[in-house]
């Protein structure tokens, strides 16, 4: 792979980062939110939607800074590994969320969140092999 063709797996990353954050405003009515929060406290309520807010525009400023510098990110800087580490690292621990906390035989009887299961698999898996890709080829090329 050329640093170039790196420079468009991040592009992308960014895009299907952004598609994840605009994803996150649905999970109040996908997941049943207001029905789930009249069972908890005010407190907890608050500070659950308060971690997913913060979440989602996480997962905005990181696809729109994605998307904007991908070519800096795609070069051989120590800057840019650190920053491509981090994220691949971040979506490592994403994936392996995925598979282990929210393992699809409980919800095969949901087909919905089935299909969600696995394209957040899909993505996970993707996010980190784009954010990881320029880092390990400028290890192997070392």
């Amino acid at each position: 792979m050329t640093f170039g063709s790196f420079e468009f797996a991040l592009q992308a990353a960014g895009i299907v980062t952004v598609l994840i954050g605009i994803g996150h405003t649905a999970f109040h009515r996908i997941f049943g939110w207001k029905r789930a929060f009249a069972s908890i406290s005010v407190h907890n309520a608050k500070v659950f939607t308060t971690i997913h807010i913060g979440s989602t525009i996480f997962l905005y400023l990181v696809g729109a800074l994605t998307l904007r510098y991908s070519a800096l990110l795609s070069q051989s800087t120590e800057p840019a590994s650190v920053l491509c580490v981090s994220l691949s690292l971040f979506w490592s621990w994403r994936l392996l969320w995925q598979l282990t906390y929210f393992k699809p035989s409980p919800i095969k009887q949901d087909t919905r969140f089935l299909v969600m299961h696995y394209a957040f698999t899909l993505s996970f898996a993707f996010l980190v092999a784009a954010y990881g890709a320029p880092v390990a080829a400028r290890l192997w090329s070392a």
